[in-house]
C-alpha cells in the first residue's frame, strides 16, 4: 500500500468514526437529555486504540528514571510521560490539534503546561542526582564554581536539596545543571520560554503600563494566535532532549570524579 492509498483509507475510516460519534450524540439528545448540562451514564465507553500509548517500562528505561534518588518522583514522571502519549493521540487525531479552533487553543495551552510540569519535575530529578553525588564530597569546590542562586550559596543549596530541606525550583534547577554542564543554547531558550508559559497559567495578569499596573487578558487578543501546535511540538522536543542532558551530567560527574580521585 503506497502513501496515497494509506491516506485515502485512513480518511475514509475517520469519516466513518465521525459519523458514528455524531450518531451517538444525536441518539442521546433526541432522547431528551440536554448534553452537556445533563448526561447519560454509559457502561461501555469509547476506548483509546491499543498499542498507541507506550508502557511505563519504556519511559522508565528511556528517561533513566531508575537513577533518580526519589522513587516516588520517578514513578510520577513515568505516569505523566505516558499521559503525553494520550495528548499526542488527541492532538494528532482530532481537530483540537488544528490551529484556529478556540477550544483547541485552550486544550493546547494546558497540554503545553502539562509537558512543562513534567520537564520541571525531570530537571528536579537531575538536580537531586547532582546533590546526592556532590553534596557529601569534600572536593566539590574543585568541581563546582562558587555562585549564589536565589541568594543562597550553591554548596548550601545542594546540601539542603540532598537533605530534602528544600524543594528546588525550575529556575534553580536550570542554574545548578548549568554549573555542571552547559545546556545547549536552543534547548536553554526553550526551557526558559516554557517556564514563563507555565508561570502565566492564569487567564489574567498584571502589566505595568506607563508606570501604572493594569489587568490584562493573556489568552485571547485580537488578531493574535496563541498556543499553536508548533509551540506544543517544541515543548515535546525539549522534553525528549532531557535524557541526553542527564547523560551529559552523569558523564561530567564521572570525569570530575576521576580527576579529583573522590568517591562520588
Amino acid at each position: 500500500m503506497d502513501k496515497d492509498q494509506l491516506e485515502e483509507l485512513v480518511q475514509s475510516k475517520i469519516e466513518e468514526v465521525n459519523n458514528l460519534l455524531q450518531q451517538i450524540e444525536d441518539v442521546i439528545r433526541n432522547s431528551g437529555i440536554n448534553t452537556p448540562v445533563e448526561n447519560v451514564l454509559l457502561k461501555n465507553r469509547i476506548k483509546l486504540p491499543s498499542k498507541y500509548i507506550r508502557k511505563l517500562d519504556y519511559f522508565r528505561e528511556h528517561y533513566k528514571l531508575g537513577l533518580f534518588k526519589d522513587r516516588e518522583l520517578a514513578n510520577n514522571i513515568s505516569y505523566s510521560l505516558q499521559y503525553t502519549d494520550c495528548l499526542n493521540y488527541v492532538l494528532s487525531r482530532t481537530t483540537l490539534g488544528i490551529d484556529g479552533l478556540s477550544v483547541g487553543t485552550i486544550w493546547r495551552k494546558y497540554a503545553i503546561i502539562s509537558v512543562t510540569s513534567i520537564i520541571e519535575a525531570y530537571l528536579a530529578g537531575i538536580v537531586e542526582y547532582i546533590a546526592d553525588k556532590c553534596s557529601p564530597c569534600d572536593k566539590k569546590r574543585n568541581c563546582i564554581k562558587y555562585s549564589k542562586i536565589g541568594g543562597k550559596s550553591i554548596y548550601i543549596l545542594l546540601e539542603k536539596i540532598n537533605l530534602r530541606n528544600h524543594m528546588v525550583s525550575y529556575d534553580e534547577s536550570l542554574k545548578i545543571i548549568n554549573s555542571i554542564v552547559h545546556i545547549d543554547g536552543k534547548l536553554s531558550e526553550e526551557l526558559d520560554r516554557l517556564r514563563k508559559v507555565r508561570n502565566h497559567i492564569h487567564l489574567q495578569f498584571i502589566e505595568n503600563v506607563d508606570g501604572q499596573k493594569k489587568v490584562r487578558i493573556r489568552d485571547f487578543k485580537k488578531n493574535e494566535k496563541r498556543y499553536s501546535i508548533r509551540e506544543y511540538n517544541k515543548a515535546i522536543e525539549a522534553l525528549h532532549a532531557l535524557p541526553n542532558l542527564f547523560d551529559q551530567v552523569i558523564e561530567e560527574l564521572r570525569r570530575l570524579d576521576n580527576i579529583n580521585g573522590s568517591k562520588l
